[in-house]
């Protein structure tokens, strides 16, 4: 239930900054992996919607204003960026004294991504799920 906050968190603040650039930059190489193997479903198909949505997140090109207030919001400041692996993400970490990562936020504007996480959140979600 965490995640899906988190990403709920993450699609608005996409949503908030403005939609633009096609999704070329996504298409997969290659042919699909079509498995021969039956198909299976044993769920009962009661109640089940006339239609669904499905969203797909574009890439962004988020302006300095909201990567300032996204910045301002998670307490980290440009100066403590950290440069990734593939050098698109920008990303910030923050450890306690002992090393253990205590929050980090991630804002990749090649995937629509802005990310935080909270390592010391707690659930306090009532759905009775234990939080998962």
């Amino acid at each position: 239930m965490k995640r899906l906050r988190e990403i709920a968190v993450a699609l608005a603040l996409a949503a908030y900054s403005g939609f633009g650039s096609p999704v070329e930059t996504l298409r997969l190489e290659g042919e699909p992996y079509l498995p021969d193997a039956p198909l299976v479903w044993a769920a009962p198909a009661t109640n089940l919607p006339a239609s669904i949505r499905v969203y797909q997140v574009l890439p962004q090109h988020f302006s300095e204003a909201v990567v300032a207030r996204v910045l301002a919001m998670a307490s980290f400041t440009p100066k403590t960026m950290q440069t990734s692996q593939d050098g698109h993400p920008m990303h910030w970490e923050y450890h306690d004294a002992r090393g253990t990562l205590v929050r980090s936020l991630a804002i990749a504007p090649i995937y629509g991504l802005i990310e935080y996480h909270n390592c010391r959140a707690v659930d306090i979600s009532t759905n009775g799920d234990g939080g998962s």
